[in-house]
Formats: structure tokens, sequence, C-alpha cells
């Protein structure tokens, strides 16, 4: 009997050579998956039951809208998704702001100074992004009326 990698133990009958190297390679590849699988989720479910909570609430909406009548449900599908596609084109230009701190965070790890003109700046291309979102809100009817 023979001890291998960790105190898995070979006998008679157990793979030897290659053969079992490869076993032994395979399966620390699959502890690395799972391990990042575990992370993952770990990580991902606050985001994964986030958008589903959304799903919810937007399906619940269509079915109380969808009592009132055909007209009334077809409003208001056309007016979300206006509002949903400015909303993801103006947190897709906000988003940007993560990265950049990152980045920053990476070259110098205590530069508080430039992560604080990053947030600025963050803040900046939102308010200067929504007024036009805004103002597009705003003036919705005569645009879904057309």
């Amino acid at each position: 009997m023979r001890v291998r990698a960790k105190g898995q133990v070979l006998n008679s009958t157990s793979q030897t050579g290659p053969e079992a190297d490869l076993t032994l390679c395979t399966g620390r590849v699959q502890n690395l998956w799972a391990s990042e699988i575990r992370s993952t989720l770990a990580l991902g479910w606050p985001l994964i039951f986030t958008n589903l909570a959304q799903v919810a609430i937007t399906a619940t909406n269509m079915v109380l809208i969808g009592r009132l009548g055909a007209d009334e449900l077809a409003a208001a599908v056309l007016a979300a998704s206006l509002y949903q596609s400015l909303m993801n084109f103006c947190m897709g230009l906000v988003s940007a702001t993560m990265p950049m701190i990152a980045i920053t965070l990476g070259r110098h790890r205590h530069s508080v100074r430039d992560v604080r003109r990053t947030v600025r700046q963050g803040f900046w291309s939102a308010v200067l992004i929504s007024l036009p979102a805004w103002a597009i809100m705003w003036h919705a009817e005569p645009i879904l009326v057309a």
C-alpha cells in the first residue's frame, strides 16, 4: 500500500503511473471548479434575487394593469420600455465609475484623493446624464402618443 498526495492511499488494484496522475489532476481541477462556483454564487446571490424580484414586480404590474384593458396594458408596456431603455443607458454610463475606482486603488493603494476625484466625477456624470433623461421622461406623453 502506498500513500499518494494528501493522504490518498493506493492499493494494488489502484491505478499507478500517468493514469493515476491524471485522475488526481482531474480531481483537483474539479475541486477548483467547485470552489469557484461556490464563490461566484456566494457573491452573486443578491444580484440573482434582485433580478428575479424585479421581473416578478414587472410581471405583477402587467397582470394588474392588464385587468384594466388592452389599451391601458399597451400604454403601460410602452412607457415601461421607454423608462427601461433610458435607465439602462444611464446606468451603463455611470457604471464606468466602478472600474475607474478599482484601477486607481490598484495603482496607488491608499490614494484617497484620486478615489475621491473619481467618485466626484461619477456623481457629475450621473447628474449630467439624468437631466436629459428627466426631460425625456417629463415630456414622454407626446413621444409615446406619436
